[in-house]
């Protein structure tokens, strides 16, 4: 007895694929960096480059007066900031078939697609230019990036977090938030201080024992006076370690280490256009676009309140 089967021989053409109209979620990174900086903007008319100031302080005047004598004029000075406002963008085209025919609702998605992305762009461009900060420290012995070794040495530890407080409070650097400093950490690296029996020993004595203890929440939260903040989009260094090996770079910080700048009149935006509306670029109604758009500047604006500690992990 012959029992048909569901797509096999003669019944091949009724087997079809049935697409869900749910789209599967995708895994984005927090992007932290462009939210510890000073927003500043720049209004319209007003050019596309941002100058800060700062009035330096004199050294403290310990010589003693000669009755009667006025001593040497003091000459302050001030110090000058600048960053200049660049724009950044990308776009996609699709064809009016694809619009209407598609599966899957094109416009919608790729809306929130190139949102992400202009995410990504901005903290990027922020990540690359407050990495670059001249103040950094290392991971155990080594003194320079390439000395980084893949051993536990080279690791965060307790050791690490208590130098980066002291580079910090030793020049008086203001917190960043709720009275602590910042710190911008990989994932990779939070792992290794959970290995760390300091660390973890500080959350078992002084933290609290309930659900709200870190070590149950599977974060760092608050230690040495530092908030912790993890994202996997943390600045990583491939191949430029001891041995070509794997460099992480965590980011303390202190209050208006850096500025991110804009232009008012230019906000940033996701931009569509439809069929039919590009004129003699689209004669015949059969393209349409969707893209975004943004104008951005960093600048650190005092070195001394940004540490950069690379370690392996």
């Amino acid at each position: 007895m012959a029992v048909q089967q569901l797509g096999v021989a003669g019944l091949t053409v009724e087997s079809r694929t049935f697409y869900d109209k749910v789209l599967l979620g995708r895994n984005t990174p927090e992007y932290l960096h462009e939210g510890f900086g000073m927003k500043k903007s720049i209004p319209a008319r007003g050019g596309k480059t941002l100058s800060l100031r700062k009035f330096q302080r004199p050294p403290a005047a310990t010589t003693a007066l000669t009755e009667g004598t006025p001593p040497a004029a003091t000459n302050p000075t001030v110090s000058e900031t600048t960053m200049s406002v660049a724009q950044y963008g990308a776009y996609m085209l699709g064809s009016d078939i694809l619009e209407k025919q598609a599966v899957d609702p094109q416009i919608t998605e790729w809306t929130e697609i190139f949102s992400e992305m202009m995410k990504d762009t901005r903290d990027q461009l922020v990540r690359n230019v407050i990495n670059a900060g001249t103040q950094a420290a290392y991971g155990g012995t080594a003194t320079v990036r390439s000395g980084v070794g893949s051993g536990s040495a080279f690791t965060m530890s307790w050791a690490e977090i208590r130098n980066a407080r002291r580079l910090l409070k030793r020049v008086d650097a203001p917190t960043a938030i709720d009275g602590k400093y910042a710190a911008i950490i990989h994932p990779d690296v939070v792992r290794n201080l959970f290995g760390d029996t300091t660390v973890v020993n500080a959350f078992q004595h002084a933290g609290a024992r309930t659900g709200d203890n870190p070590l149950f929440r599977g974060e760092l939260g608050e230690l040495l006076g530092i908030k912790f903040f993890e994202t996997s989009a943390a600045t990583t260094f491939s191949g430029l370690g001891q041995s070509a090996g794997f460099v992480y770079a965590t980011l303390f910080l202190g209050k208006d280490a850096f500025a991110v700048t804009e232009l008012s009149s230019l906000a940033s935006e996701v931009i569509f256009h439809d069929i039919g509306t590009s004129g003699i670029n689209d004669p015949l109604n059969q393209v349409w676009s969707l893209g975004f758009k943004t104008a951005i500047g960093t600048g650190i604006v005092d070195q001394d309140r940004i540490v950069r500690y690379e370690t392996n992990g």
